[in-house]
């Protein structure tokens, strides 16, 4: 419960976790181990990716944000941290993420600009836009809503 509540101390350590049992630093790490089948520096960095992935589901784009919001002393330790746990960087992450929302907002039918539906979700160039649409979706989006409107 300590390290759910406190993952985004930055500082949050074995020593300090040791301490709060009252037991050693060696004994802590031994007996997490057993009980959780992870060391405890690992269990963090899986607590604080895991948000990171939430807070990009609630709307959080900027890396150095997010790096903070979950804890990690800088973006550059996060991104590495999440390449690792992902098979892929942030922004590849982000960009998937964003295309497929912008692809289930397209789903609904509602009437929006391609200029509309980038802006909205994230991308400040349509033409950046376009060409993550089309590398994760297979076409590009204008194509895609014209398709959409001619099924209606």
């Amino acid at each position: 419960k300590y390290i759910e509540k406190n993952y985004q101390n930055p500082k949050l350590s074995n020593a300090e976790l040791a301490k709060k049992c009252n037991i050693s630093e060696v004994y802590f790490r031994k007996v997490f181990s057993e009980v959780y089948k992870t060391t405890p520096k690992q269990f963090i960095v899986d607590i604080r990716i895991n948000k990171a992935k939430q807070l990009l589901s609630d709307g959080f784009f900027k890396v150095g944000a997010v790096a903070e919001q979950c804890g990690f002393s800088n973006q550059y330790h996060f991104c590495r941290l999440f390449k690792k746990c992902f098979n892929q960087t942030f922004k590849e992450y982000l960009n998937a993420f964003r295309v497929q929302k912008a692809k289930a907002f397209i789903d609904l039918g509602i009437s929006a600009t391609l200029a509309a539906v980038s802006s909205k979700f994230g991308f400040t160039n349509q033409n950046h836009f376009s060409r993550m649409f089309k590398k994760h979706i297979g076409v590009l989006p204008s194509e895609y809503m014209n398709q959409k409107k001619e099924m209606k």
